[in-house]
C-alpha cells in the first residue's frame, strides 16, 4: 500500500514552499478545490483519491492542506491517507448536521 503521508504539509515552511511553487495553480484552481471539498458529506469518510492519477496525488493533498491551513475547510485525513473527512467549520454546522442525521433515520 502507498504511504501518502509524505505529501502532508506539516510545517509552516512546507506550506510556504507549496504556496510559492504552486502560486499560479492555487490562484486558478483554489475555488474549484474548495467547492469540491465542500461537496463532501459532513463527518463521513470520503475516498478522495478515487480516480486520481498517482502523479496528481501530491498536488491534490497539498491543495487540501492549503485549504485547511488557510481556514477554508476543516479536514481530517485517515491514518491510511486513503480517506478524508470534512468536519464542521462551526458549532452551528455541527448541530445542523446532527439534526439532519437524526431526521433521516428510520426506525
Amino acid at each position: 500500500m502507498n504511504d501518502y503521508r509524505i505529501y502532508l504539509l506539516r510545517t509552516e515552511s512546507q506550506l510556504e514552499d507549496f504556496r510559492r511553487s504552486y502560486a499560479s495553480y492555487i490562484a486558478s484552481e483554489e475555488a474549484a478545490y474548495l467547492k469540491w471539498v465542500q461537496s463532501w458529506p459532513l463527518m463521513e469518510w470520503v475516498d478522495y483519491l478515487y480516480g486520481v492519477p498517482k502523479s496528481n496525488i501530491p498536488v491534490l493533498i497539498g491543495m487540501i492542506c492549503h485549504l485547511h491551513c488557510s481556514g477554508q475547510v476543516n479536514i481530517t485525513f485517515h491514518d491510511s491517507m486513503l480517506k478524508a473527512c470534512r468536519n464542521p467549520m462551526s458549532e452551528e454546522e455541527f448541530w445542523s448536521a446532527c439534526a439532519k442525521r437524526r431526521g433521516s433515520r428510520r426506525l
